[in-house]
């Protein structure tokens, strides 16, 4: 499969059919996060550290309580030919943890099909 540059291949929270298996080009891993009323930088040195997640299911008043306020995009890696994305998510049968989109000009992934995948999985 082809993929143009901020293509996105993963997107957070969506159903993972598919795994993919980087072929050519890098990719950018992505999560959402909420970011608290303290600067952006400090936050994401904490969540860096401590690698906890506040997870997006929580209402609006809760939010403000704990002087929390939109989500943001916070970028986690880039991942290049060789790796895989998704697989766990795939394996595992989860909503995917994060979004994925081509960083390079174009780039090329092997699609996989997560239920094959599993079928093997259970094989071996």
């Amino acid at each position: 499969m082809t993929i143009k540059r901020s293509q996105v291949i993963i997107k957070e929270g969506e159903e993972s059919k598919h795994v993919y298996i980087i072929k050519e080009g890098v990719y950018s891993v992505k999560k959402n996060v909420l970011i608290p009323k303290q600067s952006q930088q400090i936050y994401e040195q904490n969540l860096l550290k401590s690698k906890t997640y506040i997870h997006k299911r929580f209402k609006n008043t809760f939010k403000k309580q704990m002087g929390l306020k939109k989500e943001s995009e916070l970028d986690l890696m880039l991942v290049e030919a060789g790796k895989m994305l998704g697989d766990y998510e795939a394996l595992e049968i989860l909503p995917s943890q994060y979004s994925t989109s081509c960083y390079s000009m174009t780039g090329v992934v092997w699609q996989v099909d997560a239920e094959e995948l599993r079928k093997f999985k259970e094989t071996a």
